[in-house]
This record gives C-alpha cells, sequence and structure tokens, in this order.
C-alpha cells in the first residue's frame, strides 16, 4: 500500500475536489475516500510507500454511485462471461497481444465496449484460437451482431456492418454500413453480441478489440496508469471485479553515474560512489551504450577508460550490478575500446548480483568482492569482435569470467592471458561459458586462448571437497589452454562440458484459426557433445599444473558418472 497518496475528483478538465490522504489507510489494507462530488475522471497519486514496500499494488479499486468505464463481459440477461481469472474482457483492450478473453461455456456472450461519444467507423477483432489441454477449444464466432446505445431510448440499437473476411491468424476488420458504403457512429458505448461459435469451437475467445475511425485509431477510454510492472499488472486488472489479480507499480529505478555513447572518448581519474538500485531495476554505473535505431547500424570507436575507482555504494540494493560495461549493443559495432588501471571493489555485499567490468579490452584491472568479476551475455545478433582480458586481479570472486551465451549465439576471439582469479569459495568458476544455458542450439566461441592465468583461494589451499571450478572447455572451436596454474585441488580443475548438455525441442508447430490443434511434437534433441573433437575443431591443452606442479587430468560428467575425459592435455 501507499503510506500517503494524493486524490483529484475532475470534472471537463477541471478540479472538483482535491484532498491529501495521509491516514486514510485502515486495517485490513483498505482506502475508504470520501468524494461526494460530480467527476468524469478520477486521479489517484501515491506519494509515499510503506515502510518495507518496493512496489505499490492495488488488488481492486471499486467506485460507488457510478460505474467505472472498462469494458464489459456478460452472458444475456447479466453474469459474467469469462472462463477464469486468467482470462477477463479487459485482456482484450490491455493493447498486449499475450493476453486474451475467453468465455465461459454459453452459447451467447455481449461485450460492450466504452467509446464516450467518440466517432468510429471499424472495429478490429483479433480471434484468440488456442487448444487449452483439458479445458477446449478457444476460438471466433460464426456469427455476431453489433449494437450501439441509444441515449434517447436508453438501449441498445443494431447496426448494419459489413464482415471482412478472417485471416488464420484471427484478425478480422468489421466496418459500419453496407458493402458500398463505410458509415462513422458516435456513441458512448458499443455491443459485441457474439451468437454461435463456429464449428468445433467450445468457448469464445479475443485476444485484442481495437477501434478507428477512417485510418485513425480510436483509443477506449480505459483506466491508466502512469507505470506498471509488465506482464499481468496492468491497471485494468484492478477493476475486473477480481481480487486474486491485481495491477503493480513500476521500479522505483536506479541511480547510476554516466551513461555517455560516442566515439572518441576518455574517462580518467574517476571516483564514482553512492551508486544504487531499487526493486526490478538493474544498476548500470558507467556505460557507453549506444541504443540507436537497429535499422541504422552505427559503428563506434575510440574509448578509453582508464584509473577509475568505483565504491562505497548505497547499502541496500535488491537488485543487480553491472559496475562498468564497454561493449557495443547490436546491431551497432566498437572497436579500439579500453578499460585500464581501473578498481571496482566491495560491491559484492550490497548487490543481490554485482558484475564488475565487462569490455572488449580489459588490462591491469583490479575487481575485488563481486559476483562476477566480468560478465558476458552474447545473444545471436552481437558482434563483440575480439575480446581482450589481461594482466588483471579478480580477487574474493564468485565467478572470475562467465559467458551466459543465448542459444546459437556467436562469440568471435575470447583471449585471457596472466590473469589472477581468487575465488571466494562459493560454487562458483574462474572461467566459464555457459553454451547451453538457454534451449535451443549450442552457443558457439570460434578462438579461444587461456595462457598463464592463476586460479586459487585466498590462503591457496587445496580444497578437494569443494565444488568450485577452474578451466572449463565447451564449444570452441579453436581452443588453446597452456601454462595457467589451477591450485583447487579437486575434481573440477579442468572440465570438459558434460554430456549430455542443453536440449533443442522440435520446431513448433503454432495452430490457428483454420487449423486447429493440438499438434504431436517431434522428439526432442540435444547438442552436440564436445568431448570427441567436433569435425573442423582444433584444440591444445599443454602445461596446466597444480600448485605441485603436476599436470592436471581433464574430467567430464557423461551421462551423470564422472570420470577422465576423451581428450587430454598434451603430454609433458
Amino acid at each position: 500500500p501507499a503510506q500517503e497518496l494524493t486524490f483529484w475528483a475532475r470534472r471537463s478538465g477541471t478540479n472538483t475536489f482535491v484532498t491529501n490522504c495521509v491516514d486514510c489507510v485502515s486495517e485490513e489494507g483498505v482506502t475508504l475516500i470520501e468524494v461526494d462530488a460530480e467527476a468524469d475522471e478520477l486521479l489517484i497519486r501515491l506519494d509515499l510507500r510503506t515502510a518495507g514496500v518496493s512496489f505499490y499494488s492495488l488488488a481492486e479499486i471499486e467506485i460507488s454511485g457510478a460505474s467505472p468505464s472498462v469494458a464489459y463481459a456478460t452472458v444475456p440477461g447479466g453474469g459474467s462471461s469469462k472462463l477464469d481469472s486468467a482470462h477477463s474482457i479487459l485482456n482484450a483492450v490491455d493493447e498486449d497481444q499475450r493476453t486474451a478473453w475467453a468465455s465461459g461455456p454459453e452459447a451467447q456472450a455481449q461485450i460492450i465496449l466504452p467509446l464516450s461519444g467518440a466517432a468510429i467507423s471499424q472495429v478490429n477483432l483479433t480471434w484468440n484460437c488456442e487448444t487449452l489441454p483439458g479445458i477446449g477449444r478457444l476460438g471466433p464466432a460464426s456469427q455476431l451482431q453489433v449494437r450501439v446505445w441509444n441515449e434517447l431510448t436508453s438501449q441498445f440499437d443494431d447496426v448494419p456492418f459489413v464482415h471482412h473476411g478472417r485471416s488464420a491468424e484471427g484478425i478480422e476488420a468489421i466496418t459500419f454500413g453496407d458493402s458500398q458504403t463505410t458509415n462513422t457512429i458516435q456513441t458512448s458505448r458499443l455491443m459485441l453480441l457474439l451468437t454461435q461459435r463456429e464449428l468445433g469451437v467450445d468457448y469464445y475467445s479475443i485476444r485484442q478489440i481495437t477501434a478507428q475511425n477512417g485510418p485513425v485509431s480510436v483509443a477506449f477510454p480505459l483506466p491508466s496508469s502512469s507505470s506498471y510492472l509488465g506482464g499481468t499488472f496492468s491497471i485494468t486488472r484492478a477493476f475486473d471485479g477480481d481480487f486474486t489479480t491485481q495491477w503493480t507499480g513500476g521500479t522505483q529505478g536506479m541511480v547510476g553515474a554516466i551513461n555517455v555513447p560516442g566515439s572518441n572518448l576518455k574517462f580518467t581519474r574517476l571516483k564514482i560512489t553512492g551508486f544504487g538500485t531499487t526493486a526490478g531495476r538493474e544498476c548500470f554505473v558507467l556505460t557507453t551504450f549506444y541504443q540507436g535505431s537497429p535499422q541504422h547500424p552505427v559503428h563506434l570507436g575510440n574509448v578509453l577508460v582508464e584509473d577509475c575507482q568505483f565504491t562505497d555504494p548505497a547499502p541496500y540494493n535488491p537488485d543487480m550490478l553491472s559496475t562498468l560495461v564497454v561493449v557495443p549493443l547490436a546491431p551497432h559495432t566498437l572497436t579500439n575500446a579500453m578499460v585500464q588501471r581501473c578498481t571496482v571493489t566491495g560491491m559484492a555485499s550490497h548487490f543481490f548480483n554485482s558484475q564488475g567490468i565487462a569490455a572488449i579490452r580489459i588490462e591491469n584491472c583490479l575487481v575485488k568482492d563481486c559476483r562476477l568479476g566480468s560478465y558476458w551475455e552474447p545473444t545471436a545478433t552481437d558482434n563483440f569482435g575480439p575480446v581482450l582480458i589481461r594482466s588483471n586481479q579478480f580477487v574474493n570472486v564468485t565467478h572470475g569470467i562467465y559467458v551466459g551465451s543465448r542459444a546459437d549465439s556467436r562469440l568471435d576471439s575470447f583471449t585471457l592471458i596472466d590473469n589472477e582469479f581468487v575465488l571466494s569459495g562459493f560454487y562458483g568458476t574462474a572461467i566459464a561459458v555457459c553454451d547451453t544455458c538457454n534451449s535451443g542450439s549450442s552457443a558457439t566461441i570460434t578462438n579461444v586462448t587461456l595462457l598463464n592465468n592463476l586460479i586459487r583461494y585466498s590462503d591457496w589451499t587445496s580444497r578437494p571437497f569443494a565444488q568450485d571450478g577452474g578451466l572449463s572447455y565447451t564449444d570452441m572451436r579453436h581452443a588453446v589452454f597452456g601454462n595457467n596454474v589451477v591450485t583447487l585441488g579437486n575434481a573440477n580443475s579442468f572440465r570438459v562440458r558434460q554430456c549430455p548438455s542443453g536440449i533443442i525441442y522440435p520446431p513448433v508447430q503454432t495452430e490457428d484459426c483454420d487449423h486447429p490443434g493440438p499438434f504431436s511434437p517431434g522428439p526432442v534433441t540435444y547438442p552436440a557433445c564436445v568431448d570427441e573433437l567436433l569435425p573442423g575443431y582444433r584444440r591444445a591443452w599443454f602445461n596446466n599444473r597444480d600448485l605441485s606442479g603436476n599436470l592436471i587430468g581433464v574430467r567430464i560428467y557423461r551421462y551423470s558418472t564422472d570420470g577422465p575425459a576423451t581428450g587430454q592435455q598434451w603430454p609433458e
């Protein structure tokens, strides 16, 4: 709830009543506001959250003395037409194609749409055609009627209209008038009376309803909010008469420092403190993201960040942190960009998750007390170019370098030379590439070079029963792992990606209004194992040793059995 809120009752754009409700929250979480005014719009401003609350949220807004301007779906004679709480009619007017209204089993359903006197000439219906297992088939009406509210008689009158066919995707346009002439109607309410379902359909269902006057869209006068959390938390959920659904406001945001995209940039000797975030928003402290139109790719270059410190953040941050990020966002590119001699310290205890530095070239930096030293999340469209991470210290980190690739992504070159990784001992990995974390084809890195890196715990001891990992080989076309020292002393010091790993689902055959489902899925498959060298792949593993100077054995989990990998290091 809100601890404080302000309320206005407006009529014809003029405030008729305003109150500052500082102490109007009762027990049980219910706020009662006495209005006693004539108004056509109510405005509630939530000014202050109750202590410990991250998001405002309302289960229901009820208005006595008047009906809110929302869409209704009923059965003739009264009663709600709704399959369940997830299929309210408000889903059909929320401008979200992911949600839909579905009726109950009734033969007829009527939908009433508010218009507040707007002129319209056309209504567009996007029918929702899907089969719900154990419930039945959702789909379109084969027959319907259109009626408009008559202010003089206080009843709905039929109006002539023309169907313009329905596509397999469920899109159907209805114009008013006849086949020769399109008419414009002006009304405060419009009714769609669905009188017969198409053959095989068990429940009427509509994904979206829109209106237009000629080529111009006409919005329905519905409740609105300045923000919402997304997904199924829109403000219409506070007017659906269902206390199991709710509106939830958006995040309070984050406090960062710099986001300057461009070329020929230099940031030097900066000390940045006090940054932080709230629930639902990742914090970015210094970034050079260019987020221009993807239809017009831009090439940027010559960016230098050096001798900068990032420390002492705000004390409580319930979401993620990406401290220093100098990488391109697809389809834009960035070259000749470097981060050198920078320090990121003391983040792990302040953030839900924290990442130190991600840049296409990182040299002589210190990342200390972060969960992730350097985090990468390439997608199928990203093109970071060659990445060089050299002569850095990653101290007290859960993961040193972590690449969480999206399915089918492609990285160019990843080179790690002369770095030191000091693990915190909390089930992490010094150098890890998760290329099958998402369903689909495996991600791939073309060239990976790991040379002269040191991986240890802070006390230099071996921990034979710890679960932390050192080196890992995944889908890497050309891999050189040499002269690395791993002092962890456990079975995860050098591993090949387990087999099988990941999953590839068969292509989804989507039902539509002309082709009802369900369809029999094809077989599930898995990305190829990388233990045996794949065709066209090359690798060289040599001189990777433990603290006693012994060559480290390479291991793999194959069908849940742990043992030596097929490929081992070159002998001494």
